[in-house]
Order: structure tokens, then C-alpha cells, then sequence
């Protein structure tokens, strides 16, 4: 029996590929899955938890010299308030737990893990949307 107001989701991706000489197709990223659970109240608010997580490059997923990344598990937190009709206010705190992490196609092609590419840290956003 569902719980008024809550609803989740699960997503996951996986991809494999290879060359005309059987090699690994760096193009191809890590698997992923993205799961969450949101809570929509009928009194015009809400809020969400999303729990992202990237396996690993290994280095016999890589064709070339190149480094391998670590896995990753990201947790985003927002919430939402409707104060009158056609008005949304957002916040969010990203990356909650402060994960040092490289998303693959920003560091593939490179010969190590360069520090100016990691995703950004524990990060905070707040937004208005206002629909005519």
C-alpha cells in the first residue's frame, strides 16, 4: 500500500563497447545507477534524496596510458515550497558528503588524474521559477 506523498525511483545505465581490434572504447563510461526518494506534501511543499553512484574505470576498461578513476556515491538533498500559485522556491545542498570524484568524460584522454577536473565539492543552490 503506497504512502501518500512519497514516490521513488531507480535508474541504471551500463554500456560496454569495444574496437575493430577487440581494445576498450574509452568513449564508454562507467556503469551508474541513480536511485531517490521524494516526499510531496499537499500543502505545497516537498523534498527529495538522491543517492548517485559511478563505478570505477579499471585500467582493463582503458585502451591506452591513461588513469583509471574511483568509484563514486553522490547524495543531493533539496527541497521545494510553493508559496502562491506559479511560484516554486528551491534550495539544495549537492554532493552532501563532499566526495572528491572525476565524472570519466571530462579525464579520459589525460595521462593522470588531473586535479582541476574533479566534480564539484559539497556545493549549495537556491533558485525561484516563477510560470506565467
Amino acid at each position: 500500500m503506497p504512502i501518500v506523498g512519497f514516490s521513488s525511483r531507480i535508474a541504471a545505465a551500463y554500456t560496454e563497447g569495444k574496437d575493430g581490434n577487440g581494445k576498450p572504447l574509452n568513449s564508454v563510461s562507467p556503469w551508474n545507477a541513480v536511485t531517490g526518494i521524494n516526499y510531496d506534501s499537499e500543502n505545497n511543499w516537498g523534498t527529495a534524496v538522491n543517492l548517485t553512484y559511478t563505478a570505477k574505470k579499471k585500467a582493463s576498461e582503458i585502451n591506452g596510458d591513461y588513469q583509471p578513476i574511483s568509484s563514486a556515491t553522490v547524495i543531493d538533498v533539496t527541497a521545494y515550497y510553493k508559496p502562491i500559485k506559479d511560484l516554486t522556491l528551491r534550495a539544495g545542498v549537492f554532493n552532501l558528503t563532499d566526495e572528491e570524484y572525476y565524472n570519466w568524460n571530462d579525464v579520459r584522454g589525460l595521462p593522470s588524474e588531473d586535479k582541476d577536473k574533479t566534480q564539484a565539492k559539497r556545493n549549495f543552490g537556491i533558485t525561484a521559477k516563477y510560470e506565467f
